[in-house]
């Protein structure tokens, strides 16, 4: 029960004060890079996708080791109550995602990809309110109209400084992110039995398209597989780039993103946004049984992830300067099913072939020319449908919204974001 009203009577009958974030936080953006230098401090750094995955942050949260020099040490150090934004996104929707430090994580500094909000008067209860009023369209609507950019959007911190926020007394603060924890904690249990599920999928995805030799040959369960270098069967082909906000206005064609293929093994093609395209470019359209891949990440084990274009387009699809894409040949396209392609280049042994292809300091880049080399096992076309339809369940179990845990997650998360925005 939440006696929010209550409190409300009591401490704020008139309403709520709303400030600067400036006026009550320092912010800072200048981290560290992700560089490991002899003679400079060994450290943890907390980075980008620390704090898009999490809403809380602990030692346990940061696993990538750099080194820092001694001022940046004590300058982007990680103390309880600090709060993290996602400053930059491709779009600007994944801007603000926000994370709150648990406790002080020593040896630990963050990127520079990333704002650091700490309050000048630490109040842990407040700095987990701040953090959940960037999901909210009070800063979501402020963030809108302060990004700026081409093919990447961004806010400033001088931006960020003069977002204004309600602050209620703290009795209705510790109410409020009272019952929003609560539904984390729910959200999380959920969260980490669907992981358990992950874990278990992976699992079997690994042991069903890892070959094995027998009697001289490689098989994969029983039938005998092809070994096929990538630029013996097909061709990449780039993604759109130098594209401004004008460009998603009009036109009729549609555009995939980083996060679109990140997140999903199939590439998901019910997407808003429109371009427009040019002749030269109209030539790389995506097409039916086309491997899609994220082309540069913050760290090696996240660059080229791929998602499988299963299902024919209804009008013309595009990727953007991200991302990247490989056509099979028409010969191969006969041979290779795109329901197997979705799992095998999410395979281990293939993600590891891919993830040693990329190189870089602050960020990762595949290369396109060495991912050429990697070499893909290819059972007969009966045996992919098997493998595909027998991990399309266990895909289904921990990915698809309307059955099982996702989907008693995702009805969490609604009510979730039903209560935070009437809370605040």
């Amino acid at each position: 029960m939440s006696r929010i009203e209550e409190l409300i009577e009591q401490y704020c009958p008139d309403g709520v004060e709303y400030v600067e974030l400036g006026s009550i936080a320092e912010l800072s953006n200048t981290g560290v890079d992700k560089k490991i230098i002899e003679g400079q401090r060994d450290v943890l750094l907390l980075n980008y996708m620390d704090v898009y995955k999490n809403r809380h942050l602990n030692k346990s949260s940061l696993s990538m080791k750099v080194t820092a020099p001694e001022n940046k040490y004590f300058e982007c150090n990680i103390l309880k109550g600090d709060i993290f934004i996602t400053p930059t996104s491709e779009t600007k929707d994944d801007i603000g995602h926000s994370s709150v430090v648990d406790e002080n994580i020593d040896s630990a500094v963050y990127s520079y990809h990333i704002m650091r909000i700490r309050l000048k008067e630490a109040n842990f209860i407040t700095s987990c309110f701040i953090s959940y009023l960037f999901e909210t369209e009070v800063l979501q609507s402020q963030i809108d109209k302060a990004a700026v950019g081409l093919t990447r959007f961004g806010v400033s911190k001088k931006r960020v400084d003069k977002f204004s926020i309600p602050i209620p007394p703290l009795p209705v603060q510790e109410e409020i992110v009272r019952i929003l924890d609560k539904f984390t904690e729910l959200e999380a249990e959920l969260e980490a039995e669907l992981e358990a599920r992950k874990k278990q999928y992976e699992f079997y995805r690994n042991k069903l398209l890892t070959p094995v030799e027998e009697n001289g040959k490689w098989m994969m369960n029983n039938s005998e597989v092809l070994f096929k270098q990538m630029c013996e069967i097909g061709d990449f082909y780039g993604g759109l780039s130098g594209k401004s906000k004008a460009d998603f206005s009009d036109g009729n064609a549609q555009y995939i993103t980083y996060m679109n293929i990140f997140s999903n093994i199939s590439v998901n093609l019910d997407i808003e946004a429109k371009v427009k395209i040019s002749d030269k470019e109209s030539q790389n359209v995506v097409k039916y049984g086309d491997i899609l891949f994220t082309g540069s990440s913050e760290t090696p084990d996240e660059c080229g992830m791929s998602s499988a274009v299963t299902n024919r387009p209804n009008s013309p699809f595009y990727l953007n300067s991200f991302c990247f894409g490989f056509r099979l040949t028409d010969y191969y396209n006969e041979i290779i099913h795109p329901d197997y392609s979705k799992h095998i280049f999410r395979s281990k042994n293939i993600r590891k072939q891919i993830i040693g292809t990329s190189s870089g300091v602050t960020r990762f880049n595949v290369s396109k020319k060495r991912m050429g080399k990697v070499v893909i096992p290819i059972p007969n076309m009966a045996e992919q449908k098997r493998i595909a339809q027998f991990l399309d369940k266990f895909d289904s179990l921990v990915n698809d919204i309307s059955i099982g845990l996702p989907a008693e997650i995702e009805a969490r998360r609604k009510q979730y974001e039903y209560y935070r925005n009437k809370l605040l």
